[in-house]
């Protein structure tokens, strides 16, 4: 699945990779990637946080 709405992705996802530039940054599974970053309140919040320092 490739979506950008992220709401989907914690309905119908065990599995996730977030891609920024056409690199991948992350790749885990959901239950992970929640427990790693549970100060998160969502998945967009963790994408902003593991690509702020990809963007250009």
């Amino acid at each position: 699945m490739n979506t950008h709405m992220l709401s989907e992705v914690t309905k119908t996802c065990t599995d996730i990779g977030i891609i920024s530039h056409g690199k991948l940054l992350l790749a885990d599974t959901l239950k992970n990637v929640e427990k790693q970053y549970e100060d998160c309140k969502s998945l967009e919040e963790i994408y902003f946080r593991i690509g702020k320092g990809d963007a250009q």
